[in-house]
C-alpha cells in the first residue's frame, strides 16, 4: 500500500512542479544572466546600489518592480524592496549565477519581511543550455519582523549552476523586503541535515513532508543530540504522516546503511529506506520498526540498492494504522565499507571435497557393504540401499509429484524446468512458497544420483545427474519471483546451492571445461553472490541460517576457481560466530524443529569449510558442545520418543545430522547416547555419508536429572533416563521470533514413550480455527475470558532448587496477556520425585475475569471425570480428571472449597488434533487460584507392541524406515514409492494361542493402501491410509490369528494408493495381539485434600505407593512467615514428608531461612538459601543438597551423634555444632552447592535388625556395639568409635550369630557398619 501511496506522491510532485511553471511568466525560465557562473553571488548583502536597485541582482522580466532602499534593513546600509501590484503577474528578482556541480548540496538564504502578502525564495538550478532543470522553495508568510528562510537542495545531474531568485508569486499582491542573502555549498553529508539543527520557518531544513497536512516540527524539549530534533504527530489510524529527505545518489549493487534514532512518546515509528530510478519512480523500499515507548531507541538498515537505482531517500514514517507522536534525530545514511576479507588456505585443492576427498572413496564403498556396524539402529548397508533404491527410481522419472497446503498436487517435469506461476492452494490467501519443497526434491535428485556414481561407478546415475545439473544451471533465477522472502533469496536459493555444489564436486571429473565453467558461474550469480547479500544481515531465522549455510557450502566448493570465495566465507564465518554466540545469550529460540533446521545445515557447511581449509574454530563453541546437546537430551520423551515441541515442531526427534556430526568431531558421547535412545541418526545421502561405525555412545547417567535452561527459559525436570522415568516440561522466556507460539507458562509431561501431556506443534498459518487452536488455544496454560495469550514472548523462568527428589520452579508470564490483562500469572511447579507434580498457579488482574487451567493431550484412548467416563464437549462438575493414551496415563486432581467446571473436548474446526481439555474459575473475578494435583505413569498394555519392539525391521524393499512423532505418538514411518514396496517386522508371542491381530495405523493424504501377511500369508482386508489430513493413530482389525510361542514375521506391503492420495506410504503406531480376557490395568489416581493455612496455600498429597508417606506442599502467597499444615516459615515454597506415624522423612525448602514443622526445627540459617533432605527408610540415614548464596552456618534437623558428610567426606567432631534441645546440627558451608548426609551408625543397625526381625540377644548385642561407637564419637574419639564397630563386624562372624541370623541379614548389616567405618577411617 505504501508504493501505490508513494508513487502517487511522486505524480502529484510533478504535476506540482507543472503548475508553478505555468504560474511563473516565460522569463523566469530564461537566461538569467550572461556572465559566467562565479563562486559566490554578487552583492549578496544589497549594499551595492546602481541606479536605485541592487548591483548584481536581475529582475524577473522587463515590468519587475524592485529596488534599493536603506529602509528597513537587516543588516548594513541596504536592503531590496519588491512591490506586487498586480495578482495577474509574479514579480522577483534573480541572482547572479553561481557554479554548481552535479549531486552537491546547495543552501539559499535570505532574511525576509512582508508587511502586506507572501514571499518566497527559491533556489535554482540550471544546465549548460541556461535551462532551469531543478527548483527548491521556500515561503515567507506576511509578518512586520525580519524572518530567516533558508531553501536546501541537492543539484540534480546536468547541474552546471545555481541562482536564487527573489520572489512574489502570482495571485499575491503586497509588498516584500530582503537582505542578507547567500548561496553556499554544504558539506556532502547525507542525508542534508540528518542531526536536524538547521532550521526554518520552525521546520527542519531539507526535509519535507509526505503530503499535505503532516503535522510536525523542529524542537528542543527532547532531543538525542544536539539542539534540535523533529517531533511528528500522528492524530489518526487512517493516515501515515512522514517526512523525507533529500535525495542522495546510490550506485547498484552496493552496499548502504541508513539510521536514525527515535523516541515514542505513544505509538511507534519507522524508517523507510527507499530506492528511486532515474525517472523518479520508487522500485524499493525496506522498512525498519521501533516499538519501545519512552526512550531513545535506533532504527536502522541495510541494504543493497537493487538494479536500476539512481537515488535513495530516507523517509521518517508512523504507519497508516497508528496513531502516536514520536521524535526523530540524528539521521545518517552511506555506503558500507566493505569489511575485511580473511584468507582461508586450501588445504584440499582436488574434487570432490566436501564431505569427503578421493582418499576417502574406498571407506566410502566399504561402508556401503557394511553389514555389521549399527551404532545407531541402522547398517551402513541399510543406508546405502535406501539411496540407491531412490536413485534408481530417480533414473526412471519424467516428473514428479508434490503435495502442498490442502492436498494440492503440483507435478514438476524432469530435467528440472524452472517453474512459472502456480495458482495459491484452495483457502491460502498470501503467496505460496511452492519452491521450497521443489527445489529440495531437485537437491535430494542431484545429491542421490551423483553420490550413486561415486560409490557404484555407474556412470548412468552420473550422466542423469549431470543432465540435471545443466538444466538447473540453465535456469534466470534460483529463487522464486513470485513469494516475498524479504531479501534476495530464500530457503529455494540454499537447496539449489547445495544440490549444485555437491552434484559439481563430485561430477567435476565428468563435466567439460565449458560445463564447468557454466555450472561455477551460475553457482555463483545465481547461489553465492545473492546469497553473500543477504548474509550481511544478522537475521535470526531459520531461513537466514539456512542462506548462510549454503553460502558457506558453496564457496567451500569454489575457493580456488573464484577470486571471490574467500570473500563468501569470510561472511560465512562471521553470521556463524554471531548466531551461535546468540543462542547462548538472547534467550531467543524458535523451538526445537528450526533450531534443528539451522544447525543440521549448518553444521554441515562446518564440515565442508574444515575439510577444504581446515578451519575447524566453531567445533568446540559451548552452544554446539555443550548447550544444545543439553537441551536435547533432557527435553527427550523417555523412551526416546520426540522433544518436547514449544514454538513450531512436532514432538519429533530433531537434530539426527548435528548429533551424528558432533558425536564424529568432537566424540560427545551424550550426542551418542541420543542418536542411540532416539534411533534418529539422520537417513538418506547426510545420515550415510555421516555415519560412523565406531561411534561413542555415553549415557547422561552422571547428569542431574532435572536442569533449567537459563539460556531459553525452558524448565526440564526428570525423575531419570530410562523408558518408565517421567520428563516434564515448561516454557517461559521472552522468546518473540517467528516460529514461536503464544505459550509462556505451558507445559508437557511425557513417561513410557508416550506424550501425555502435549502441544498441538506446528501452526497453521491460514486464518481460522486451526491457526487459533495451534498458536494460542491449544497450549497448556490458563486463558482469560476464553482468549489466549496476546502477545509473543514476555514470559521469566526462575529457577528453583532442582534435587535428587524434588524439583521446585515458577513461571511468571502476566506480561504476555495484553488484553484481557493480567498483572500476575505465576505458575509454581513442585515435582515431587518420580511421578507427581504440585502447580499453583496464582493469577491477579485489574478487573473480574473467568479463567481457564488448559491441558493438552492430542490423541487419548479415554477419559473421566470424578471417576466416571466423561462425553467429549459435555461440561461437567468436578475436581479428578482421568486421561489415558498411548503407554501413559494421567490422573489430576483440583483442589479446593467446590467441583469446577471440567470439559475434555476437541477444538471446533481442529477436531484431528485430538482432545485438550479445560476446568474453568467459576464465577468472574479478579484474582484466582488453581491448586493441582497430577501423577502419572506407564500404562502397560498386554500383547502391544511398538517402536521400542518392532525396530530395526526385520526386511524391507529398500525404502526409507525412521521414526516421526504424530498426534502424541511416535509412529513407524516407511516412504513406500510404489506398490509391492513393505516393510517386515517380528514380533514375539509369549504362549501358543488365538490371538486378535490389530494394527494401529496413521493416516495422512500421503498414505498407500496396505495389506498385512503374517509368517507370509494375508491375514483380512487390506488397510487404506488416506485421509484428508494426518490423523490417527486409528486402529485397524485383521482377524484372528493362530501363533504358536516364539518369533512371527508381520510384511505390511503396499498394494496400491487412494486416488486422492499423493503417495504410498506406511505409518504404523503399534500392533496389538489380544487373548480372550485379557485385562485393563488398574487406573492412577490423585491422594490429595487442600491444606489451609495463613499467608499461604497447599495440597496434603500421599504417595500411593505402600509406604504410607505424604507430602505437606506449601506455597508462600505474600510476604513474611507463612503457616500451612504442619509447616511453618518464610521460604517461597517448602514440602514436609512425614510418615504413617506422623514422623518427618523428609523436608525441602526453596529460598527461606526457615522451616519447620509442628514448631520444630527442620531447617536454619541466616540469609535465604534452599535445601532438600530425605530420610532411607531402609538405613535411616538422611541425604540431600544445599544451595546457599553466601557463606553461613545451616542448620538441619539430625541426631546428635551422627556422622555429617559434605560434599563426599566426613567432618571432623567440633567441625559443626550441635543443638540437642532443639534436635539439629549446624554446618558451616560456603557459598555454592553441596551434598551432604547424615549418617547414623546405630540407626543403620537398628533399622536392619528391625526389617530381618533379628530377635534377642543377638539384636541387644548389635545395637550395643552401635551404640557405644556413636558415643564414643560424640565425644570426639573417633578411634575409639572405629574400635566398638570393628568389634561389630568381628561378632557378625562368630557361630552365635551365624546360627541365630541369616545370611542375607549379616550381609546387608557388613555393608551398612562397613560405610561407616569407612567414612570415620578418612578422618
Amino acid at each position: 500500500m505504501m508504493n501505490v501511496r508513494k508513487r502517487r506522491k511522486t505524480i502529484g510532485l510533478l504535476v506540482v512542479a507543472g503548475l508553478l511553471a505555468g504560474l511563473l511568466p516565460s522569463a523566469a525560465w530564461a537566461d538569467p544572466a550572461s556572465d559566467e557562473p562565479a563562486a559566490a553571488i554578487a552583492n549578496g548583502g544589497f549594499e551595492q546600489v546602481a541606479g536605485g536597485k541592487p548591483a548584481g541582482w536581475t529582475g524577473l522580466n522587463p515590468t519587475s518592480v524592485y529596488e534599493s532602499v536603506y529602509e528597513p534593513v537587516h543588516g548594513g546600509a541596504y536592503a531590496v524592496k519588491l512591490t506586487d501590484g498586480s495578482a495577474q503577474a509574479g514579480n522577483g528578482v534573480r541572482s547572479s549565477r553561481v557554479a554548481a556541480s552535479p549531486g552537491s548540496v546547495y543552501k539559499a538564504s535570505a532574511y525576509g519581511m512582508n508587511p502586506s502578502g507572501g514571499s518566497q525564495l527559491y533556489l535554482e538550478f540550471w544546465n549548460a543550455a541556461d535551462a532551469r532543470i531543478g527548483v527548491q522553495i521556500g515561503t515567507l508568510p506576511t509578518g512586520p519582523q525580519w524572518k530567516p528562510l533558508d531553501v536546501v537542495g541537492e543539484a540534480p545531474p546536468g547541474t552546471a549552476y545555481a541562482t536564487m531568485l527573489l520572489y512574489q508569486h502570482q495571485g499575491n499582491v503586497g509588498v516584500a523586503y530582503f537582505d542578507d542573502a547567500s548561496l553556499t555549498e554544504l558539506p556532502r553529508q547525507f542525508p542534508y541535515n540528518g542531526g536536524f539543527e538547521e532550521v526554518a520557518g520552525g521546520k527542519p531544513a531539507g526535509w519535507s513532508a509526505l503530503g499535505a497536512g503532516v503535522a510536525y516540527s523542529s524542537v528542543t524539549s527532547n532531543v538525542y543530540e544536539g539542539a534540535y530534533s523533529v517531533r511528528m504527530d500522528d492524530p489518526s489510524a487512517d493516515s501515515g504522516p512522514g517526512l523525507r529527505s533529500g535525495a542522495m545518489p546510490v550506485v547498484p549493487d552496493r552496499l548502504y546503511r541508513a539510521s536514525v534514532r527515535s523516541y515514542n512518546e505513544s505509538g511507534s515509528s519507522q524508517l523507510y529506506m527507499e530506492f528511486w530510478n532515474s525517472a523518479n519512480v520508487r522500485i524499493e523500499t525496506k522498512i525498519a520498526t521501533n516499538s519501545a515507548v519512552g526512550s531513545w531507541n535506533p532504527i536502522s538498515i541495510e541494504s543493497y540498492a537493487p538494479a536500476g537505482a539512481a537515488y535513495a531517500t530516507l523517509l521518517l514514517y508512523q504507519h497508516k494504522a497508528n496513531v502516536g507522536t514520536a521524535y526523530f534525530d540524528g539521521a545518517s545514511f552511506g555506503e558500507v565499507p566493505p569489511e575485511p576479507v580473511r584468507e582461508f588456505p586450501l588445504v584440499t585443492a582436488s574434487h570432490p571435497r566436501l564431505y569427503f576427498t578421493p582418499d576417502d572413496v574406498p571407506a566410502l564403498k566399504a561402508r556401503a557393504a557394511d553389514t555389521a556396524s549399527a551404532p545407531f539402529g541402522s547398517t551402513g548397508k541399510q543406508l546405502w540401499d535406501a539411496i540407491r533404491s531412490n536413485a534408481d527410481l530417480y533414473m526412471t522419472e519424467t516428473s514428479f509429484s508434490l503435495s502442498y497446503y490442502g492436498g494440492k498436487i503440483v507435478t514438476y517435469p524432469l530435467p528440472p524446468v524452472q517453474p512459472g506461476p502456480i495458482p495459491n492452494p484452495p483457502g491460502f490467501d498470501s503467496p505460496y512458497p511452492y519452491w521450497t519443497a521443489m527445489s529440495k526434491a531437485v537437491q535430494d535428485r542431484l545429491e542421490a544420483l551423483s553420490l550413486a556414481y561415486t560409490v557404484t561407478g555407474d556412470t548412468a546415475y552420473a550422466d542423469k545427474a549431470r543432465q540435471y545439473l545443466l538444466s538447473v544451471a540453465g535456469w534466470n533465477a534460483w529463487t522464486d519471483p513470485t513469494y516475498p522472502c524479504g531479501g534476495f533469496t530464500c530457503l529455494d536459493t540454499a537447496h539449489l546451492t547445495f544440490g549444485t555444489s555437491m552434484a559439481f564436486d563430485l561430477l567435476y571429473d565428468r563435466l567439460t571445461d565449458q560445463e564447468r565453467t557454466l555450472v561455477m558461474n551460475a553457482l555463483e550469480t545465481k547461489g553465492l553472490l545473492p546469497l553473500y547479500k543477504d548474509a550481511r544481515s544478522k537475521i535470526d531465522h531459520n531461513i537466514q541460517s539456512l542462506r548462510v549455510s549454503a553460502l558457506g557450502s558453496g564457496a567451500a566448493v569454489l575457493l580456488g576457481h573464484s577470486p571471490n570465495a574467500n570473500a563468501y566465507l569470510t561472511r560465512a564465518m562471521d553470521y556463524y560466530r554471531w548466531y551461535l554466540d546468540e543462542r547462548m545469550s538472547s534467550g531467543k529460540q524458535e523451538g526445537m524443529l528450526y533450531t534443528s533446521y539451522a544447525t543440521d545445515n549448518m553444521i554441515k557447511a562446518f564440515d565442508h569449510i574444515d575439510r577444504v581449509t581446515g578451519v575447524r574454530e566453531l567445533a568446540e563453541h559451548p552452544f554446539l558442545n555443550d548447550f544444545l546437546v543439553r537441551w536435547a537430551v533432557y527435553a527427550l520423551a523417555p523412551g526416546g520418543t520426540g522433544l518436547a515441541n514449544f514454538s513450531d515442531a512436532s514432538a519429533a526427534n530433531y537434530f539426527g545430522l548435528t548429533m551424528n556430526v558432533l558425536n564424529a568431531w568432537l566424540s560427545n558421547g551424550q550426542a551418542g547416547w541420543y542418536l542411540k535412545e532416539t534411533k534418529s541418526a539422520v537417513g538418506g545421502v547426510d545420515g550415510f555419508l555421516y555415519f560412523r561405525p565406531d561411534a561413542v555412545v555415553t549415557p547422561p547417567d552422571a547428569w542431574p536429572a532435572s536442569t533449567a535452561l537459563d539460556e531459553n527459559g525452558w524448565a526440564l525436570l526428570r525423575s531419570g533416563w530410562e523408558d518408565d522415568d517421567v520428563l516434564f516440561a515448561m516454557v517461559a522466556n521472552g522468546s518473540n521470533l517467528g516460529h514461536n507460539h503464544y505459550d509462556q507458562n505451558s507445559f508437557q509431561i511425557a513417561t513410557n514413550r508416550t506424550w501425555i501431556a502435549s502441544d498441538p506443534g506446528y501452526q497453521d498459518y491460514v486464518a481460522g480455527p486451526v491457526n487459533d487452536f495451534t498458536v494460542r488455544l491449544g497450549h497448556s496454560t490458563i486463558q482469560v475470558d476464553g482468549k489466549g495469550q496476546s502477545l509473543l514472548g514476555n514470559g521469566t523462568l526462575t529457577k528453583g532448587l532442582l534435587a535428587p527428589t524434588y524439583d521446585y520452579v515458577k513461571g511468571s508470564a502476566a506480561g504476555a496477556y495484553a488484553n484481557p490483562k493480567l498483572t500476575k500469572f505465576d505458575r509454581h511447579v513442585v515435582y515431587l520425585k518420580p511421578d507427581t507434580f504440585v502447580l499453583l498457579d496464582d493469577l491477579q488482574a485489574d478487573a473480574p475475569h473467568v479463567y481457564d487451567w488448559v491441558l493438552y493431550s492430542g490423541g487419548l484412548k479415554s477419559f473421566e471425570i470424578d471417576g466416571q467416563p466423561a462425553a467429549a464437549g459435555v461440561t461437567t462438575p468436578g475436581n479428578e480428571l482421568y486421561l489415558q493414551g498411548g503407554a501413559a496415563e494421567l490422573a489430576a486432581k483440583f483442589l479446593g472449597d467446590s467441583p469446577l467446571p471440567m470439559t475434555v473436548s476437541r477444538y471446533p474446526g481442529a477436531e484431528s488434533y485430538g482432545y485438550f481439555t479445560k476446568v474453568g474459575s467459576g464465577a468472574p473475578t479478579d484474582a484466582h487460584r488453581f491448586l493441582t494435583v497430577m501423577k502419572t505413569r506407564p500404562y502397560e498394555l498386554k500383547g502391544l507392541y511398538d517402536e521400542s519392539t518392532l525396530l530395526p525391521l526385520t526386511d524391507s524393499s529398500g525404502r526409507e524406515a525412521k521414526l516421526v512423532q504424530a498426534n502424541g505418538s511416535t509412529v513407524i514411518f516407511y516412504r513406500g514409492a510404489a506398490a509391492g514396496d513393505y516393510m517386515t517386522v517380528t514380533v514375539d508371542v509369549p504362549e501358543t494361542g488365538t490371538y486378535e491381530l490389530q494394527s494401529h495405523f496413521l493416516q495422512s493424504p500421503l498414505y498407500g493402501i496396505v495389506q498385512a501377511f503374517v509368517d507370509g500369508q494375508p491375514v483380512g482386508g487390506a488397510y487404506d491410509g488416506y485421509a484428508p489430513n494426518v490423523t490417527g493413530p486409528v486402529t485397524f482389525e485383521h482377524g484372528e490369528v493362530v501363533l504358536t510361542a516364539g518369533p512371527h514375521t508381520i510384511r505390511y506391503e503396499v498394494t496400491g494408493k487412494n486416488a486422492q492420495s499423493g503417495n504410498y506410504f506406511i505409518g504404523l503406531d503399534a500392533i496389538r495381539l489380544l487373548t480372550a480376557g485379557a485385562g485393563e490395568p488398574e487406573k492412577l489416581a490423585v491422594e490429595a485434600e487442600y491444606a489451609a493455612g495463613t499467608n499461604g496455600v497447599g495440597a496434603i498429597v500421599g504417595r500411593g505407593d505402600g509406604s504410607g508417606v505424604r507430602d505437606e506442599v506449601a506455597f508462600r502467597t505474600g510476604d513474611g512467615t507463612y503457616a500451612v499444615g504442619r509447616a511453618s516459615g518464610d521460604a517461597e515454597q517448602s514440602v514436609v514428608s512425614l510418615d504413617g506415624g506422623d514422623a518427618v522423612v523428609g523436608f525441602k525448602m526453596t529460598r527461606g531461612t526457615e522451616l519447620r514443622a509442628d514448631g520444630a526445627v527442620l531447617l536454619a540459617g541466616g540469609s535465604p538459601f534452599s535445601a532438600a533432605f530425605d530420610t532411607d527408610a531402609a538405613t535411616t540415614d538422611t541425604y540431600g543438597v544445599v544451595e546457599t548464596p553466601a557463606a553461613q552456618t545451616i542448620g538441619l534437623r539430625a541426631p546428635a551423634d551422627a556422622i555429617v558428610v559434605v560434599d563426599g567426606a566426613p567432618l571432623a567432631p567440633g567441625a559443626y555444632t550441635v543443638d540437642a534441645a532443639a534436635g539439629t546440627i549446624g554446618i558451616p558451608l560456603d557459598a555454592g552447592r553441596h551434598d551432604v548426609r547424615i549418617v547414623s551408625a546405630y540407626g543403620r543397625v537398628e533399622a536392619s535388625v528391625g526389617a530381618w526381625e533379628i530377635g534377642e540377644p543377638a539384636s541387644a548385642q548389635l545395637t550395643n556395639f552401635a551404640r557405644q561407637a556413636e558415643h564414643q564419637w560424640s565425644k570426639g574419639a573417633v578411634d575409639r568409635a572405629v574400635f566398638h564397630l570393628e568389634k561389630l563386624l568381628d561378632h557378625l562372624d562368630t557361630p552365635a550369630i551365624r546360627r541365630s541370623v541369616p545370611e542375607p541379614a549379616i550381609a546387608e548389616l557388613k555393608e551398612a557398619v562397613g560405610g561407616v567405618l569407612t567414612l570415620l577411617r578418612q578422618l
